[in-house]
């Protein structure tokens, strides 16, 4: 998976939606890739919708930088380890508009426990989780609004 920068240097504070999808000139097709955020998405108050991020490496930092962004509905991040996942489960608990959400693990073998969840976004509608399980956390079978649910590996 290629990796390309995105630097969020100028001030966009109303942006709502960053969406990152690169296509091939060759195919015309979307290429499988995400993208790593640095410095500035912390400022992205109003951000609702966060597309294709890439967790690792270095992502704790991003986890704690993404607990600003408290009025997400739409959140797509891949390569997450074990230790990445655990930080990030205190912060989707902090995101109470959060209705899309796409968590791929690093690679086929990593295992994301997402039991520390303890208060989950009761407006998730949609959940996709590419990741090993030791098993299904109890809070996804008391998300209200849940319509979609998909398990990779």
């Amino acid at each position: 998976c290629k990796s390309y920068q995105l630097r969020l240097r100028i001030n966009l504070r109303n942006l709502r939606h960053l969406e990152i999808e690169l296509i091939s000139e060759e195919t015309n097709y979307s290429l499988d890739l995400s993208v790593r955020i640095h410095e500035g998405i912390e400022n992205l108050e109003e951000l609702q919708t966060l597309l294709s991020v890439r967790a690792y490496p270095s992502a704790i930092d991003l986890v704690k930088k993404l607990e600003r962004l408290r009025k997400l509905k739409v959140l797509v991040i891949y390569q997450l380890t074990a230790e990445i996942g655990n930080a990030l489960g205190a912060t989707i608990e902090k995101m109470n508009h959060l209705e899309e959400s796409n968590l791929r693990a690093i690679n086929e073998v990593e295992i994301l426990d997402l039991k520390c969840i303890s208060s989950s976004p009761h407006l998730l509608r949609y959940l996709q989780l590419s990741s090993r399980l030791h098993q299904l956390p109890e809070w996804i079978s008391k998300l209200p609004n849940l319509q979609g649910l998909v398990l990779h590996f």
